[in-house]
């Protein structure tokens, strides 16, 4: 869903409430929430969470008004204020259209992977496609049953070409998903087919499973396909993985310093040490995580923070203890006195990576009773769908704000390659649908200075809100996915945007006009001294020059001098 805020200012009505409504694109009331004025000069935000019924853009209206005058209806009178103009404002809410391709890609079957995807099965915007091994590869001299057979003993008489079949030295490999043909020969070797992806989900995967290049394709996923990248606790990933002197390493939240083990508190073990843990870890979000929207189960604050109190304690994770700098810790492990990182997430290029140190977040979801909602599930979709919602699509547009009312919108529109890099020469059109239905095309202009960059400007006379579909065709004649934004235009209201007074505003007004700023309170003597003021009366008149008797002597004066001059120099 999408987070809205709205900033209610009121004055001279303390003790009163108001009531802030939000509207959809249709009129209807959608939610509500009511404040109490504790004062004259009164400040207060508030926030809403809406999830539009379509992707594209939608128009959504915010209104607060006092609850002596609220009502259902979109259209308000009040015989209390001044005005109504700035009670209300109306916002352009753009939900990317999926769907988002999430690869994921596991070392053994587990039990995450399960609920993972039962918990995506229910989002129609997410596609998961999963490569999971079933068996690792077997050293290649091993000379165990060679004198009867070559292929793995898993695959045996399964298949119809035995030369096929995976041997001893190939990990048997599961796919998952729509794109069976494409992974069949395992992880993506080329930005061709792995930039086809939105996301990937390393879980309980080593290193030793990429090639090089296989890694470097993984860092320019991340850093200029602007892709994300999640990794999960395991017996296989962090630093037991062998992934701190990777690329993958580099670019993950979290140091791999720390000790090579998993801990498993619950059995007493951690790693093949012999670490005895007196308790489970206790999962709890930070300061930052609880202001997160995508980490946000329930509306109320209060039910979202007992909601965290149900997470199960967590007895397998990475022993992780410290952070990269830049990145953001959205929730700790807590064990024994001790703060570790338990998700942990940061920017790296265009793209994000994600940290999650935990390796058996399904028990949330096998400890719930049947009656309960499945939190698990609603936060798996929510953590998803933040590591994919600023993934960059070929054909892009936003909406710049104008800096006053006078100027027009600017859209500016991206397109790019194949490899996701800036492509230039393609043809932009931008459809304009105004508040009254009417539609306009208008070719986007190239920036000269920005390749692959493109512009449209458009002055919005009428007051409402404007959808804006833009639609590119690459010079190789490719027609990009159309894309949609939208902005609102509200001119007539610009003058009620602050009703209390500017007093430095009227200062500077008053001194160059050679007036007076009057206080209320002084008002009275002000009014009663105005007899013996001085009043200057200033009035504008107009009269030709030629009227004038100094002005013809100054041009027969001009005559004669030019005469004289001709006279001296031989020229008359």
């Amino acid at each position: 869903p999408a987070a809205l805020e709205a900033t209610i200012r009121a004055y001279g009505v303390a003790g009163r409430s108001i009531v802030t409504r939000l509207f959809d694109e249709s009129g209807q009331p959608q939610q509500s929430k009511t404040v109490q004025v504790d004062s004259d000069d009164f400040t207060k935000k508030v926030r809403f969470r809406y999830r539009p019924d379509r992707t594209g853009t939608t128009f959504v209206t915010l209104r607060a008004a006092l609850q002596s005058d609220d009502t259902e209806s979109l259209k308000l009178e009040s015989k209390t204020e001044a005005t109504t103009r700035n009670n209300s404002q109306q916002l352009a809410v753009t939900r990317t259209p999926g769907p988002y391709r999430v690869l994921y890609v596991a070392g053994r079957p587990n039990w995450e992977f399960k609920f993972l995807r039962r918990a995506i099965e229910g989002d129609i915007e997410i596609k998961l496609d999963a490569l999971i091994r079933i068996a690792k590869e077997e050293p290649k001299f091993s000379f165990r049953d060679t004198a009867i057979q070559e292929s793995n003993p898993l695959v045996a008489g399964f298949s119809d070409d035995e030369e096929t079949a995976e041997r001893y030295d190939e990990s048997m490999l599961l796919v998952v998903g729509g794109r069976e043909e494409e992974l069949e020969s395992g992880f993506p070797s080329t930005a061709e087919d792995l930039y086809l992806y939105d996301a990937i989900i390393l879980d309980d995967i080593e290193a030793g499973f990429f090639t090089a290049p296989q890694q470097l394709l993984l860092r320019d996923f991340v850093g200029e396909r602007g892709g994300g990248l999640m990794m999960l606790g395991g017996v296989d990933t962090f630093n037991r993985g062998g992934w701190e002197s990777t690329p993958v390493g580099q670019m993950l939240p979290v140091y791999l310093d720390g000790p090579a083990d998993v801990t498993r508190a619950s059995e007493g073990l951690r790693g093949t040490g012999e670490f005895f843990a007196e308790d489970d870890a206790t999962f709890e979000l930070t300061r930052t995580g609880k202001l997160q929207p995508w980490l946000r189960l329930r509306e109320d604050n209060a039910a979202d923070s007992s909601r965290s109190q149900l997470v199960p304690e967590i007895s397998t994770f990475n022993e992780l203890t410290r952070t990269k700098p830049g990145s953001t810790t959205f929730a700790s492990l807590r064990i024994a006195g001790r703060e570790l990182p338990g998700l942990v997430g940061q920017r790296f290029g265009k793209g994000k990576s994600i940290a999650l140190t935990v390796g058996d977040f399904w028990r949330w979801s096998m400890r719930r009773e049947k009656s309960e909602e499945d939190d698990l599930a609603q936060l798996w979709r929510q953590i998803i769908r933040y590591v994919t919602n600023d993934t960059p699509r070929r054909l892009s547009a936003e909406v710049e704000s104008p800096q006053a009312f006078s100027d027009p919108h600017r859209i500016v529109v991206s397109t790019l390659g194949p490899a996701f890099r800036p492509s230039g020469n393609a043809q932009v059109k931008v459809d304009i649908e105004d508040p009254s239905g009417k539609l306009l095309t208008l070719e986007a202009l190239p920036d000269s200075e920005v390749l692959g960059k493109y512009f449209v400007e458009y002055w919005s006379t009428v007051d409402g809100s404007y959808r804006a579909t833009v639609s590119a065709t690459t010079a190789d004649g490719e027609i990009l996915d159309p894309t949609e934004c939208g902005w609102t235009a509200q001119a007539s209201a610009a003058e009620f945007v602050q009703v209390a007074e500017n007093r430095s505003l009227l200062t500077k007004l008053a001194q160059r006009s050679g007036g007076q700023l009057v206080p209320v309170s002084e008002l009275e003597d002000f009014a009663s001294s105005l007899p013996t003021k001085k009043v200057p009366i200033t009035q504008v008149k107009w009269e030709p020059l030629w009227h004038q008797p100094w002005w013809l002597c100054v041009a027969v004066c001009c005559l004669c001098v030019e005469w004289g001059l001709r006279r001296w120099k031989g020229l008359a």
